[in-house]
């Protein structure tokens, strides 16, 4: 089973990239983190399922003047150590393997029969309707290849039954550096309307 369901309800289908990886540290659960004397610290009863709110890496296939975005993969293979991902795109076969590297490192080899670009989307975490402060922010290291989204902001939560405070975000202080072994050739990012930092970088992708 790839890409997301909520409660067994088809959501969206993986894609080129990586699209929700996360480190927990076991700082709390939930949207939040909040102290509250019956509870204690770090407990929010909504939100378990905080990652699905961000974006890592969802790839768009370029090939000349048309863009793919987020094309579904023809096939998926689980091994205990890797994914792997086969994709058509106008005719052109691509191979994907995502797997954890020995450093801890979410890692996607990406290999397609001819020629072609890829960008990556995506933004920092801001839960709708209960961020509070926004202060996520992001950065492209242009001399070491890679972009760097530092989370950060509040959030209500909501410690014990039929109560909410002001929290900090779950992936306050925690951040994401995205690389590629491609020189990244063109890179934007903006602020949505919700505070969302996104970012686009591109580059080009050859045989292997």
């Amino acid at each position: 089973m790839g890409g997301q369901y909520h409660c067994w309800r088809h959501h969206e289908d993986e894609t080129i990239g990586l699209t929700h990886p996360f480190h927990h540290d076991l700082r709390a659960r939930g949207f939040g983190l909040a102290q509250h004397a019956g509870s204690g610290y770090g407990h929010d009863f909504r939100g378990w399922e905080f990652y699905t709110q961000t974006k890592i890496a969802y790839g768009t296939v370029i090939i000349g003047d048309q863009e793919y975005p987020h094309p579904v993969p023809t096939s998926m293979v689980w091994r205990p150590d890797k994914v792997i991902c086969t994709y058509e795109v106008a005719g052109i076969k691509i191979h994907e393997e995502k797997f954890i590297a020995a450093n801890d490192v979410a890692c996607s080899i990406i290999v397609s029969g001819s020629p072609i670009t890829l960008r990556f989307d995506g933004h920092s975490l801001v839960i709708p309707k209960l961020s509070i402060d926004c202060t996520a922010k992001v950065r492209f290291d242009q001399s070491n290849n890679a972009v760097q989204i530092a989370e950060g902001g509040t959030v209500v939560t909501h410690p014990v039954e039929n109560e909410t405070c002001t929290g900090r975000l779950i992936y306050d202080g925690m951040s994401t550096v995205l690389s590629s072994s491609a020189q990244i050739t063109s890179y934007t990012a903006r602020t949505d309307d919700e505070g969302r930092r996104e970012e686009h970088p591109a580059f080009q992708q050859g045989l292997l």
